[in-house]
Parts: structure tokens; C-alpha cells; sequence
């Protein structure tokens, strides 16, 4: 650890604002900014600027003190932590840690992206470089314009998005079919209704990140029966994170039935425990003993009984050992599990099956789709290693369609159901229904062309699919001529493939019947 420069105890600033003893924060949250250690309002985990980092006093320390402050009241909690943690790390990563502004000239500026460099750690720099301009644009006494001006036009890398989903690494990457399907059969079987089991089905079904489903409270859990089939259905008003709101925001989501079967008897069991009265700011994920939250909002003691991100991810591995989850195949070794592969396995599933980018993004709460196309890409890439691997051994026995082929709507399942019927409509041109939809969930697909990659569909031998197989191909054409990714050429190919599985069966069914 770099040494910090000898400074007086009783140093005051002779140019700079005083620091606050207290701010509110976004929220209009109250943050005790005296001491060593400031508490930032966060429920779902503990967050603490902690000032014994850097020196005692000085300039450099007063000036990080302000912007700390700057940030409390106008960005999220771990948005200031993560600056504070950056801006530390590069005051200690160029030596010796100063305390005059002065020093943080350029000189200083190309010394610590060398520094980042070598670490690995050049996304540091877009925090660090804020506070700096920040300082900049308040006219602190020894930032320097010119030097200002040439570090805002640095051009800074990001960090590396979706490492773990590309290389589909075996430990932190997605999950593969088989252990996925390892899970599920361990979620489905018969048992009563606990809370690892509820976290490990929200995860499954949201992919949600754990600082959204430990602020689930019984609020945001909605059912109602459907009119149409009577069928009971779950929705939840899932909270948002990371969207630069001020005030609680949710997005609606359907969940499974078994799902919500269980968060309604967790429900159950919670209002147990508190005489039976319900709550509508009661978590979902309730913990049994109160935290002992040391906060200076009096607010924020509603989340006392708020399971942590840390307790979410402890339950969904808890219920993982318990089961002893294990890769089926050769070498059967355990395969861990938690939240965020959970959350990657959602979003390459997806993907593999042929999910537009926009489709993705809505299902992962994504804000736009730059954090979305690694799923994209990873998908593209390894459909295209298992078509090279396995292609063309299996071309010939097996097809690609997954569904099931009825005769028509009345011998589908739900039977009769036009609200199930798929409309064929391709562009401009509409071809009647092709088939019906044995989902009970919110479909994340793209109707109706990659309906034929997903074995709820029920496609009707009496239906054109003979015609609707002749548009896809000239659409192909179409995007054949420069206007179409790899990837989505490869799902294009998928999809008429799988078209054309269905039309062979239906010559198949005639010959059998002799028509």
C-alpha cells in the first residue's frame, strides 16, 4: 500500500465548499456524510463508503468527499459505491498517493491508463474520469482546463460484456441442455413449498437479477382466473434496477402456474408467522429474524425482514446441493448453480431458438441491446459448431421440428381454441391459421415462423404450409443478397427446415390414409 503524505490533522481547505454532514440521496433518503464510514441507503445489500482508504486529509481526500457526496444525490447506491471503490484504486495505482489536485495533471492522467492497462482494468476510468471533470466544471483550483479537455477526449474502453455466455464456460456460462433439464426435473417433483424452492423458480422463470427478486413484497404478486379457459394465472410486478428512476417501478410479468402455486404458499406461510395478517410491503423472500439495519432514513427499517442478494443466491445454491445436481453423462460431477447462470441460460435459451434481439431485452429488462447480442453471437456460434460437429449424422433420421401434427383445431390441445390459432402472416401476405399453441406461458418467440422450432406447436395438416414454406424461401433470397447477419441466415435455415419437416409429414399422413 502507497504511503500517504504527511498532513496536518486540523487541515481545512482554503478554496473548497465544505462538506456536508448530511445529503439525501436520490430517493429523497437521508445519508449521514460525517465519519469514516458513510451507509449508503441500499436494502439489498450492505454498501459503506469507507474514508480510512485514503489519507487522513487533504485536498485530493476533501475533493473525493464532495464528488462521493455529488454522486449520493444524484446516482444509485452501487453507481457510488463502484466510483468510490475506482476512484481509490487509482489514486493508489499511481505512487505515491498525493494529496494536492495539482498533481492530477496529465502527466499523472497517462501514468494511470498505463497503470489500467496492464491491470486490466481501463473501465475504472470512465468513473474516475467524472469526478474529474466534475471538478473541472466547478473550477476547482488546481484542475487544470487544458488537461481537462484532453482527458474527456480519451476514448475508454468498457468492461467485457457476457465473458462467461461467450465462452459458454462450463462453471460461470449458461447451463447446458442437460444440466438444465437436471434442474427442472429436481424443481418439478413432488415436495412442499419452501423458500429455495421459490427462489430457484423465479430465477428460472424471470432471469432476473437477485436485487430484483429480493425486493418482490406480496404487492406485486396478481392472480386472477382466465375467462376464457378458467385456468388460474400468476402475474408479478417484478421491481427495475439499474433504469436511472427515482421511485419504485415495476414491469409485469407472467409466471408459470407452478410457480405461483408456490409463491402463494409462501405467501401463506409468511403471514403465519405475523398472526396471519397480510401486507402488501412484505417481501416475498422473508427472512425470519429482522436485520438490524443501521441506516439514518427511518424508511428504510421497511426492509428489516428483506432477504439480501446474498441470502438469494446462498437458497438457490442450498437447494442445488440438496438435490445433488449433477451433469447427466459421462464424468456425472456436480454442476454448480446460482442466479446470474440462471439469468444467462434464459437469455441463450432464447437466443437458440430464434428470439429476436428486442424479444430478449424485454425478457431480461434490458434498456437496449448492446448487453443483448453477446446472446445472439453466442448462439449463432454454437449452432453453428453443433451443426459441423453432429450435422450430418443425424440429418437423415432426425428432423427439425419438435412439435406435434394434428388433423385440425379440433384435435389440438386446448381443442377449438382460436385464441391459440397462429395467424401465418409473412410481410404483407396472410395465409390463414397454421396450427395451434399448447403454451400455457407468455411466449418469447417470434410467431409464426419460429413457432415451428418449439415443441408446444401443434401445426394443422390442413393448413398451407406448403405455401407459407415458398414465401420463407424467397425471403431467404432476399436476405441472401447482403441485407442478413450469419446468424440470422442460420436461424432462417433453422426455420425452413423445420417448415419442411412438417410438409413431409403431411405427404407421409396422406400416403398412410391412402388420400
Amino acid at each position: 500500500m502507497n504511503e500517504a503524505l504527511p498532513i496536518p490533522s486540523d487541515w481545512v481547505s482554503p478554496h473548497l465548499p465544505e462538506v456536508a454532514p448530511y445529503v439525501f440521496d436520490r430517493f429523497g433518503m437521508k445519508v449521514n456524510t460525517t465519519g469514516q464510514a458513510w451507509r449508503l441507503n441500499e436494502p439489498t445489500r450492505p454498501l459503506v463508503v469507507t474514508w480510512s482508504l485514503l489519507p487522513a486529509s487533504g485536498e485530493i481526500r476533501h475533493a473525493c468527499m464532495l464528488g462521493i457526496q455529488h454522486s449520493i444525490c444524484s446516482h444509485a447506491p452501487n453507481t457510488t459505491i463502484t466510483a468510490f471503490k475506482a476512484i481509490v484504486w487509482a489514486l493508489r495505482a499511481v505512487a505515491p498517493i498525493t494529496s494536492d489536485l495539482a498533481a492530477l495533471d496529465l502527466d499523472w492522467w497517462r501514468k494511470l491508463r498505463a497503470a489500467a492497462r496492464q491491470a486490466h482494468q481501463e473501465e475504472r476510468l470512465h468513473h474516475v474520469r467524472w469526478w474529474y471533470l466534475w471538478m473541472a466544471d466547478l473550477g476547482f483550483e488546481g484542475i487544470d482546463d487544458e488537461d481537462s479537455f484532453e482527458v474527456e477526449r480519451w476514448r475508454i474502453p468498457g468492461g467485457v460484456k457476457g465473458e462467461a455466455v461467450a465462452r459458454r464456460d462450463e462453471d460461470c456460462g449458461p447451463l447446458t441442455d442437460l444440466q438444465f433439464a437436471a434442474l427442472i426435473y429436481a424443481v418439478r417433483r413432488e415436495q412442499p413449498p419452501t423458500l429455495q424452492l421459490a427462489a430457484v423458480m423465479l430465477c428460472i422463470d424471470l432471469g432476473s437479477n437477485p436485487r430484483n427478486l429480493v425486493l418482490l413484497e406480496e404487492r406485486d404478486l396478481v392472480t386472477y382466473d382466465d375467462p376464457k379457459g378458467g385456468e388460474r394465472v400468476y402475474l408479478l410486478s417484478v421491481p427495475r434496477i439499474k433504469k436511472r428512476l427515482d421511485e419504485r417501478a415495476t414491469k409485469c410479468r407472467k409466471i408459470s402456474a407452478q410457480t405461483g402455486r408456490v409463491l402463494e404458499a409462501v405467501v401463506s406461510q409468511n403471514r403465519a408467522k405475523f398472526g396471519g395478517i397480510a401486507d402488501p410491503k412484505r417481501p416475498i423472500l422473508c427472512r425470519e429474524t429482522p436485520r438490524h439495519l443501521k441506516y439514518d432514513d427511518p424508511e428504510m427499517e421497511r426492509f428489516e425482514y428483506h432477504w439480501m442478494t446474498s441470502d438469494l443466491t446462498s437458497a438457490v445454491r442450498s437447494f442445488c446441493e440438496a438435490n445433488d445436481l449433477r451433469t447427466p453423462g459421462p464424468g456425472d460431477r456436480r454442476f454448480r448453480v446460482y442466479p446470474r447462470r440462471l439469468r444467462y441460460t434464459l437469455g441463450t435459451r432464447l437466443a437458440v431458438q430464434g428470439a429476436p434481439p428486442k424479444v430478449i431485452a424485454e425478457a431480461l429488462d434490458h434498456s437496449d441491446l448492446q448487453h443483448v447480442m453477446v446472446y445472439i453471437e453466442a448462439a449463432g456460434k454454437f449452432a453453428e459448431r453443433l451443426t459441423t460437429a453432429i450435422g450430418p449424422l443425424i440429418k437423415p433420421t432426425i428432423d427439425r421440428f419438435l412439435g406435434r401434427l394434428v388433423d385440425g383445431p379440433a384435435d389440438a390441445v386446448p381443442a377449438n381454441d382460436l385464441s391459440k390459432a397462429i395467424p401465418a402472416v409473412l410481410g404483407a401476405k396472410l395465409m390463414g391459421n397454421i396450427g395451434t399453441c399448447g403454451s400455457s406461458s407468455l411466449c418469447p418467440l417470434a410467431p409464426p415462423l419460429t413457432c415451428y422450432l418449439c415443441d408446444y406447436f401443434q401445426p394443422w395438416r390442413i393448413a398451407d404450409h406448403e405455401g407459407l414454406l415458398a414465401s420463407v424461401k424467397e425471403v431467404r433470397e432476399l436476405m441472401g443478397k447482403g441485407i442478413a447477419t450469419p446468424f440470422s441466415m442460420e436461424v432462417i435455415e433453422r426455420v425452413i427446415a423445420a417448415i419442411d419437416s412438417v410438409v413431409q409429414l403431411k405427404l407421409a399422413s396422406k400416403g398412410e390414409r391412402g388420400t
